[in-house]
């Protein structure tokens, strides 16, 4: 299964956050890797759309979209810095 960078769901979670994700950090809670936002992998053709660590490619988040309805499932995720200061 191929994949795109987390460019692809900026928007979306910008949406569902009510914050601007673009420039935001998440550590992996499976590896302890930190990676932006736009660093991650994306799989698009899911049930939903699967947004996994670079490094370990553990699921980290799963948003699903029905009827203008946005769900997250959060896990694997240690934390979610949306104002990095690096």
């Amino acid at each position: 299964m191929t994949y795109v960078d987390g460019n692809a769901i900026i928007g979306a979670l910008s949406i569902a956050t009510g914050t601007d994700v673009s420039l935001a950090d998440i550590v992996c809670g499976a590896c302890g890797q930190r990676h932006g936002v736009a660093h991650a992998h994306v799989y698009l053709r899911c049930p939903g759309t699967v947004i996994r660590c670079p490094v370990c490619t553990a699921a980290e988040i799963v948003l699903v979209e029905i009827d203008h309805h946005i769900q997250l499932t959060i896990s694997n995720v240690a934390t979610i810095d949306f104002a990095p200061t690096s």
